[in-house]
């Protein structure tokens, strides 16, 4: 009987341990930081354009005879999956801060950094218009840069919205935080 206490002290233990998340600090040398690139209004932050080049591709969706891949925090590319053995690269839809997407009934549902937006297309993706938009979504994250373990000027929401991030040296900065 005493052992099955002291087994269950013991996995009680571990577990607490294991909820705990420890954040790291930061290092002392650090040469280089992400610095944010602002945009004053969060309107232009999602357009239809030519298609691009496929990079940094993130999740694949397929919809009726589309595929549509994620170009990571830059937006979704549309392919006609008519021929599967050739798709055909139609358009790119920009949408700043983008990593997630779903569709029903003809309206795509993706993320806009913090925010959930609503766009309805037509048949074949020449038009896509904002249907609706719902703010604070996903959490403060959102406004992060998309790695941990790095150094970055701190956010200030007075200078805009956060539409991507730089490289830059430690003395460009005014304020240092760490993720």
């Amino acid at each position: 009987m005493k052992a099955l206490k002291l087994l269950v002290l013991a996995f009680g233990a571990v577990t607490l341990t294991s909820l705990v998340r420890v954040e790291p600090s930061p290092p002392t040398d650090i040469q280089f930081v992400y610095r944010p690139i602002y945009q004053k209004s969060k309107n232009g932050l999602i357009g239809l354009e030519p298609p691009r080049e496929l990079k940094n591709t993130g999740k694949i969706y397929v919809y009726e005879n589309f595929l549509l891949i994620n170009s990571v925090r830059e937006g979704i590319h549309i392919l006609d999956n008519t021929n599967p053995e050739a798709p055909k690269n139609i358009a790119f839809i920009s949408i700043a801060g983008n990593v997630d997407m779903a569709v029903k009934d003809k309206v795509l549902y993706v993320d806009n950094y913090d925010r959930l937006l609503a766009l309805s297309f037509g048949d074949d993706f020449k038009m896509i218009k904002l249907e609706g938009m719902v703010e604070g979504q996903f959490g403060e994250t959102a406004h992060l840069p998309p790695f941990e373990a790095i150094a970055y000027e701190c956010v200030d929401s007075e200078q805009g919205y956060v539409v991507g991030w730089e490289m830059v040296t430690r003395e460009e900065v005014n304020s240092v935080c760490y993720r």
